[in-house]
């Protein structure tokens, strides 16, 4: 957290508890809608993991590099957007990257030298022209992300819904949000068997809490860069774009 300067906690947890309370205090008499959580367990497997570089104010890059880089995602390929439409620049695709001159650690393809969390560090980019010392910069704090063990938040609630903050790796977080997702799932259709309960919480709150949460949980982490430019990555962490009924 303290390394990237995150200016918000991840938050989707809490309104994920709070969906979880409220569901075991409602009643009524609807159909729970199964396909509205599988996709909402299909969205968090291709999207949980989705951050996308997008700083409040853009340090200066290269004309022809700035499309590709502004954007782009943690993942090495690229992939089209959660709205169907659009497509996410990865890490293999970066233009110093496919132009073979620099190569992420994290990356699957490339040469030259190599981007990791920390290097190359300023000293050694010193001859380096400032517009392509901006887009390392940047390298550097996708690296990071990728790379720390406690960077983000993977907080576990338990039966009795006490919520236990704990941080995890980019891996874990993944991981984590494709779990969660499974566990709405799995607590509406377990209260679809059950009598005197409110179904629109099944169908619509708890789903809708995670969808507003993930779509917005644009969570942005501003770092320090390069004579305290500010960077932030926007956390498109699964954009739920799940429809109501």
């Amino acid at each position: 957290m303290e390394a990237v300067q995150l200016r918000t906690p991840l938050s989707f947890q809490e309104v994920l508890d709070t969906g979880f309370v409220e569901l075991e205090d409602q009643q009524a008499g609807m159909v729970v809608d199964t396909a509205r959580y599988e996709l909402l367990v299909t969205q968090a497997r291709l999207f949980g993991g989705l951050f996308l570089l997008d700083p409040d104010q853009a340090l200066p890059l290269d004309a022809a590099a700035a499309p590709r880089f502004l954007g782009s995602s943690l993942d090495p390929d690229d992939q089209v957007g959660p709205d169907g439409e659009s497509l996410i620049y990865g890490l293999n695709t970066c233009p110093f990257a496919r132009d073979g001159l620099y190569s992420f650690e994290h990356g699957t393809s490339g040469g030259g030298i190599l981007i990791t969390a920390t290097e190359p560090n300023e000293q050694q980019l010193a001859q380096v022209a400032p517009r392509t010392r901006n887009a390392i910069a940047y390298a550097r704090l996708k690296e990071q992300i990728l790379s720390e063990s406690t960077v983000l938040r993977c907080d576990v609630m338990d039966g009795n819904y006490i919520v236990t903050e704990r941080r995890c790796s980019y891996e874990e977080f993944k991981a984590h949000v494709v779990d969660m997702a499974e566990q709405v799932k799995a607590a509406g259709l377990q209260l679809g068997t059950e009598e005197d309960l409110d179904f629109k919480l099944c169908n619509v709150a708890l789903p809708g809490a995670i969808e507003a949460q993930l779509r917005g949980a644009q969570l942005q982490m501003a770092c320090l860069v390069a004579q305290a430019a500010i960077a932030s990555l926007v956390l498109a962490a699964a954009s739920l774009l799940l429809w109501p009924p």
